[in-house]
């Protein structure tokens, strides 16, 4: 039932037309038959569905984003043979030196970060430290210290307060019985103002301002931070 009501709302609240960016664009919902001469391309490589999609409109052909008619989500492209063709050999002659590229951009990040950590809390334990970054930072999780839509000093702060929060003070203690007595209302936010205090005082001893003043940030949907891998 659960799962229905679910499908019900993104039904209601995505709207195709919404997945459209351009002029040439236009829907379908069959990926396995793509129009005559065109190929279906997957999401998932973004250097190879962003070179497409700049390829086909540079040549002033008709791109099809393909969706899901259920959910509405985005499921990939359906493009002209001869783009992909020539997208998938760029592709394999250029993924050594992109490889190469993202590591060296995924350390310089993670360098800056362990830098701004270390200026704005320059009494955290060494391993809470690595813990943030481990944790926060990781490629591919999606978390905070992945988006593209913060400052790194954000990022930093967000995250150490989401450790702090959950490795030194009771805020998973009071949750779970907030949700094993059937507390009403937003549990999460009572749980954190109950622990505030906690929070406060650790922070304050890693040499950070008040706690109150790093979550006045106010966080996009985790469905809209764009994360970086």
């Amino acid at each position: 039932m659960g799962n229905k009501q679910s499908l019900k709302r993104k039904r209601k609240f995505k709207d195709p037309q919404s997945l459209i960016e351009h002029k040439f664009e236009k829907l379908s919902n069959t990926p396995k038959s793509p129009p005559k001469g065109y190929t279906f391309v997957p999401k998932g490589d973004v250097y190879v569905t962003r070179k497409c999609r700049t390829l086909t409109l540079k040549a002033v052909q008709t791109l099809y984003v393909v969706y899901d008619r259920v959910t509405s989500e985005r499921l990939g492209l359906h493009v002209p043979q001869k783009v992909f063709q020539d997208v998938a050999a760029d592709a394999a002659a250029t993924a050594t030196g992109r490889r190469q590229a993202v590591i060296v951009k995924d350390d310089r990040d993670l360098k800056k970060a362990r830098s701004v950590l270390l200026r704005i809390f320059p009494r955290m334990p060494l391993d809470s430290v690595e813990d943030v970054l481990n944790h926060g930072f990781l490629k591919g999780s999606g978390r905070v210290g992945r988006s593209t839509k913060l400052e790194a000093e954000t990022k930093v702060r967000l995250a150490v307060v989401a450790h702090a929060r959950h490795k030194f003070t009771a805020y998973d203690v009071v949750l779970s019985y907030m949700r094993g007595t059937g507390e009403g209302g937003n549990i999460k936010e009572k749980a954190r103002d109950q622990t505030r205090g906690q929070l406060s005082s650790i922070l304050k001893t890693w040499g950070s301002p008040d706690e109150r003043k790093i979550e006045v940030v106010q966080l996009p949907e985790r469905q809209a931070l764009k994360s970086e891998g």
